[in-house]
């Protein structure tokens, strides 16, 4: 019941990170560093704007979820307390997927395949399952660790992209538009679009 609550809360929070990729990935291939933060911030205003009210909704309605698949009162106590925990989860996840989908326009893969890698291998999964067994937590300590892992990506994610340079990224972007070979072919097939980045970088 609780992994099942939360997936059509994911699931928008995915479209939205898939739109950030693309519109920032088009904004920085155009050069237009001031696009590509424009959509940055509406990507992050929409995934908040989402995600906070249905943080809300979950924990609002704890004591019913579990109604849905199950009638039995010991595992829907169990659902409720866990749902307390679930539920700010869905705004970390809410906030690290979307970030994910901005670094991937940025074209820093690489970054995140770190962040998730740590909050999630390293340091999310570890502690749930020490709480889970060792501290006897039980589901409840699963989940915990888990929210510590989310906070963790989010929180790095967000650092990541407050602090980005921008101008660097265009940079790196140009340097690989205008390498030998790759430009001459691209520039063949889309003239007009090419010579709107050579006049921004003029």
């Amino acid at each position: 019941p609780v992994k099942c609550s939360g997936f059509p809360f994911t699931q928008i929070p995915y479209g939205f990170s898939v739109s950030a990729c693309i519109r920032v990935g088009n904004a920085l291939g155009a050069g237009d560093i001031g696009q590509a933060k424009l959509s940055t911030k509406v990507s992050f205003i929409c995934t908040l704007l989402f995600a906070v009210p249905s943080g809300i909704l979950v924990a609002g309605l704890k004591e019913y979820i579990s109604l849905i698949f199950t009638p039995d009162r010991e595992i829907g106590a169990l659902v409720s307390k866990t749902l307390l925990i679930v539920a700010p989860l869905h705004v970390c996840d809410a906030l690290y997927v979307n970030s994910g989908g901005v670094i991937r326009g940025t074209g820093k893969q690489m970054i995140g395949a770190i962040v998730n890698t740590v909050g999630f291998y390293i340091v999310g999964l570890p502690i749930g399952i020490s709480l889970m067994f060792a501290a006897k937590l039980g589901v409840k300590g699963l989940w915990l660790g888990l929210l510590s892992g989310g906070v963790l990506q989010a929180s790095l994610y967000v650092i990541y992209i407050l602090c980005f340079s921008w101008d660097k990224a265009l940079k790196e972007v140009m340097f690989f538009f205008f390498s030998p070979g790759y430009f001459q072919i691209e520039q063949s097939l889309k003239p007009n679009m090419y010579k709107g980045i050579v006049d921004r970088l003029e």
